[in-house]
This record gives C-alpha cells, structure tokens and sequence, in this order.
C-alpha cells in the first residue's frame, strides 16, 4: 500500500512513513525521510536550548539514565563490542590523538591557550601517521621533539641535571616511522 506525503508529495509505500495511532490509516502524514530533515532543521535552530534540557534532565535524572544504559549494555553486550572494535579500527588516529592529549595532561603539558585551529592541526598529524602507515605498511607515530618528561640524573658532584620537557602542541609534534621514534626514547638532541 502506498500514501502520499504531506511534505515532499512523494508517493511512498506505508513502510517510508513513522506508525502514527491517532491517524485513520495508522501512519503519519509526512514520510520518515522528511520527519528526520524537519528534526535536523529545529535541531538546528533551537540547539542551545535542546542541549541546556538535556542537561537538566540528566542532572535530575542521572540514577535512572544509569540503570537504562546498564541494561541495554546488559542485553546488548556483544553488539557494543562488535561496534566498538570496529570504531577502534577505523579511528585509530582519533584514539591515539585523545589518548596523547590525556597523556599530556596528567603531565601539565598540555597548555589550555591551545585554540581549536590548534586541536585540528594536531589531529592532521595523527591522521597523516595513520596514513602513512595504512599506505607504506610501515607503523607511523606522531613524536614530541621535545620529549613531555625531562630526564633527571645525577652529575656525580651531589647536583641533579635535569633535561627539558616539552609540550602537546602542533610545533613540538613531527610524524615519523615507529622505528624512529622508539630508537629516539624520551630524548632530545639540539643538534639533529
């Protein structure tokens, strides 16, 4: 059976359309595919206001949204973990670049004044890694020039010579080979 949506015109079969009971026939009158346009449009236009509900709700709804997401997990173990296996494939560069940045952190090394320009040149280098390495099939990493942990030793003489410690930002961050930056450890030479 088919209906003709309100909105496009289209006729579509009964399938295209959401299931409405307060209709005669039992199905909306706009089809599914403008339904998701017109969510986008208000989504769109009322953003601010959607996210600042949403937050409310959660702030008073917080123990109840927990037992739900624990029990979809619970009957839906296996299709998470098919779905996040893959995520992890296909956004390996993603994972690598927010795990740098939570590395960098913990160490205070990852400066707050980076702006978002920032953030996306940083997140190109991860992604030029994963390239490279999808592309050569030599793994790729991205390096800190200047290592994020200095190197303390003793001098012998009763005095700590203590190297310097870099920063998670674009200047300081260069894509070489695995084999490069393992040979290089938490080093840094002035003179390359």
């Amino acid at each position: 059976m088919t209906k003709r949506c309100y909105k496009c015109k289209e006729v579509k079969e009964k399938s295209e359309f959401y299931k409405d009971s307060g209709r005669k026939d039992g199905h909306d009158v706009i089809c599914k595919l403008c339904t998701k346009e017109k969510r986008k449009e208000y989504y769109k236009n009322n953003r601010e206001a959607i996210l600042e509900q949403r937050k409310e709700y959660y702030k008073y709804n917080r123990e109840a949204i927990s037992e739900q997401q624990k029990e979809y997990y619970k009957y839906n173990r296996e299709a998470i973990s098919e779905y996040l296996k893959e995520y992890r494939q296909n956004n390996r560069d993603k994972l690598n670049a927010k795990d740098a940045k939570r590395r960098a952190r913990k160490l205070n090394a990852c400066p707050d004044w980076l702006t978002q320009e920032h953030h996306n040149v940083i997140a190109d280098l991860y992604a030029t890694a994963q390239k490279l390495t999808k592309e050569t099939g030599i793994p790729h990493h991205v390096d800190h020039i200047v290592p994020l942990k200095g190197k303390s030793c003793d001098l012998g003489t009763g005095l700590m010579r203590h190297t310097i410690s870099g920063l998670h930002v674009p200047w300081n961050l260069q894509v070489v080979s695995e084999e490069e930056n393992l040979s290089k450890g938490c080093r840094y030479s002035e003179w390359k």
